[in-house]
């Protein structure tokens, strides 16, 4: 900066000069260069600032997986290196009806997005990606008012995701997520469904979450719990998986979804619209044209008449 000041002083100087000192036909000329010159060096001093490097916020992708059920919830989050950052259970047992329900895991969901966003204040910003499983893609067996309440708290905790996260969750089915890692879908004649959820809670703990502590009862069965923090690790790799073939694309489709179809429904109303409104004016047109299509083919048939006769 202080070379340039140093060069519109010695420019402003020379033009000065110049003008005293020359007298000749060509001062114009002579005139027009120097101000080009000085007006160069001017602007050159403006794109200085522009051109300074400005740094840039760093930014940080974090995946949470959710497994989503009425009695408790289970969350897993990741960062895009595949680092394990934090997972637990919303527990929702003590509450009654859907909407208490709700609340009580919109509420964990805040306090778990805040104490992490609290831990990861040197990185800088976050940006949250929830997802979540398919709920009942296809038709299951179970009682009508299970069904009915897991799909309440599904929809529930996908618009608390909107609303906490900023961002529409992405959806999986919880088959394609098993096959990805060739585990079991469904259980074998005669089996259990625990044993299903058993082999992907011992697969979680061998590749993904090593210091995982599996509560037990007293009994010594494996609570449910654990299957949820299992179930929702898996979405969440499963995510970064897919987030790692499509990249943006993947968001773009899963949020942009509603916005598109929202204005096609609009366009296509709107074409509806126009078309109802060009129709009566356009009604007696279609008479006067339907008339010379008869008039053609009675020409036509006159024609072949006396060919038909030779």
């Amino acid at each position: 900066r202080r070379s340039v000041r140093a060069t519109m002083i010695s420019l402003l100087a020379s033009r000065q000069m110049l003008l005293k000192s020359i007298t000749t036909r060509n001062t114009g000329k002579i005139i027009e260069r120097v101000e080009k010159k000085w007006s160069k060096d001017r602007n050159f001093s403006t794109k200085l600032n522009e051109n300074e490097p400005k740094s840039k916020p760093n930014k940080q992708r974090l995946i949470i997986g959710f497994d989503i059920n009425s009695r408790s919830t289970g969350y897993s989050i990741w960062n895009d290196r595949g680092e394990s950052i934090s997972y637990g259970i919303f527990d929702s047992s003590k509450e009654n009806g859907t909407f208490a329900k709700g609340l009580a895991i919109r509420e964990k969901m805040i306090k778990v997005k805040q104490e992490v966003e609290n831990r990861l204040e040197s990185v800088g910003q976050i940006e949250w990606i929830p997802a979540v499983e398919e709920f009942l893609n296809r038709v299951s067996m179970g009682h009508i008012k299970i069904v009915i309440l897991l799909a309440q708290i599904n929809s529930l905790v996908s618009y608390d995701c909107h609303q906490v996260f900023g961002r529409l969750p992405l959806r999986f089915e919880a088959r394609d997520i098993r096959k990805h890692w060739n585990l079991p879908v469904r259980a074998e004649k005669g089996g259990s469904k625990n044993h299903v959820k058993a082999t992907a809670l011992e697969f979680v703990k061998k590749n993904f979450l090593p210091n995982l502590e599996v509560h037990v009862t007293k009994t010594g069965k494996v609570k449910d719990e654990n299957f949820d923090v299992s179930d929702a690790t898996l979405v969440a790799h499963y995510a970064l998986h897919q987030l790692s073939k499509k990249g943006e694309n993947l968001l773009k489709e899963k949020e942009v979804v509603e916005e598109v179809e929202s204005k096609k429904k609009k366009e296509k109303k709107s074409k509806k619209n126009k078309k109802a409104e060009s129709s009566p004016s356009e009604e007696p047109k279609d008479k006067k044209e339907k008339p010379k299509k008869s008039e053609k083919k009675t020409k036509v048939a006159k024609k072949e008449t006396p060919e038909a006769k030779k």
